[in-house]
């Protein structure tokens, strides 16, 4: 009987969070949904673990692991270096010329790509060390 009901719980908590998931909200419900996904991912963490409790450390790793989807959550995730391609020609080929530019091409670059200082260094950064 006790199996009977993990599963159960275990299912009901999967179609709360696919439909979470999969289902567009007007953003003035994103706080009361995020907390609905939590709660129902801590849930099904401590059914399938066998857990009574979650330390903070667990439920960290479960947020980090398990980021709010899209469809609950104003934030839009950039994915790491996805320069435009003019952008990364162009970088790459003041690289090829100065390994380290100075601030004037600093200046230059950022007026011409759209991008920070910061992004501007940490890229030149990267490509020496990288390679």
């Amino acid at each position: 009987k006790q199996w009977y009901q993990r599963r159960v719980a275990i299912t009901a908590g999967d179609d709360v969070l696919s439909y979470l998931e999969t289902t567009y909200f007007p953003s003035s419900d994103h706080s009361f949904l995020q907390n609905i996904y939590y709660c129902s991912l801590y849930e099904l963490f401590k059914i399938s673990s066998g857990k009574q409790h979650l330390i903070p450390s667990q439920k960290y790793r479960l947020r980090k692991t398990n980021p709010l989807p899209s469809s609950i959550s104003a934030v839009k995730f950039k994915s790491n270096n996805q320069f435009d391609d003019n952008v990364k020609s162009l970088l790459l080929a003041v690289f090829k010329r100065e390994r380290t530019p100075s601030q004037e091409t600093i200046q230059m670059l950022t007026e011409n790509t759209g991008l920070s200082e910061k992004q501007i260094r940490n890229f030149f950064k990267n490509k020496r060390s990288r390679g």
